[in-house]
């Protein structure tokens, strides 16, 4: 009986570890542009990543402004035209919420970032809220912003595959008590 048991909770702790969880993907994210003393001036927009807002509406009216969701990245595009976020503000970018359930870990600058003058100091996260703070930055065409993200899901119910594992292990401890009896 003490071996089932054991077996059953060395499967159940393998089955743990080896699921894969994806970071952005298949998450709700609201996002908008605000400024300090302002508050929300373009957005929100929800979108479900992976996804393309382009262009994202109320921010740039010469060209194209877009925000591109991977599962593990945030990209702003300037495709056409310059965007300058006014200077002045202790704050003027735009703010990712994702989900109360997720939680960011890291958010860095990726080396394809083409946006002159970001540095880490403009980047911010706590629980599941991003801030990029692009005060009197301009983005001129082509420049671009990539984020790296990382983070994690807490989920109140257990996937399927731990379902399975633990209906199955329930099943041989009874099978070998029966077994023990007989």
């Amino acid at each position: 009986m003490k071996t089932a048991i054991g077996v059953f909770v060395t499967l159940f702790s393998l089955a743990s570890v080896a699921t894969a969880t994806s970071i952005l993907t298949g998450l709700s994210i609201t996002s908008d542009f605000q400024a300090t003393g302002v508050g929300v001036y373009a957005g929100p927009v929800v979108s479900t990543a992976p996804a393309t807002i382009s262009p994202y509406p109320g921010i740039n009216s010469n060209g194209t402004f877009s925000v591109t969701y991977t599962d593990s990245t945030i990209t702003l595009l300037s495709a056409g035209g310059s965007t300058l976020f006014s200077p002045g503000f202790a704050f003027n970018g735009i703010v990712f919420d994702l989900p109360a359930s997720f939680t960011f870990s890291s958010a860095t600058i990726d080396g394809a970032t083409t946006l002159s003058g970001f540095v880490a100091g403009d980047l911010s996260f706590a629980a599941n809220v991003l801030q990029v703070n692009l005060d009197a930055l301009t983005f001129n065409s082509g420049n671009q912003l990539v984020l790296d993200v990382n983070g994690s899901t807490t989920s109140a119910t257990p996937e399927p595959g731990t379902l399975a594992l633990g209906a199955g292990g329930m099943i041989l401890v009874g099978f070998l008590r029966r077994l023990r009896r007989a």
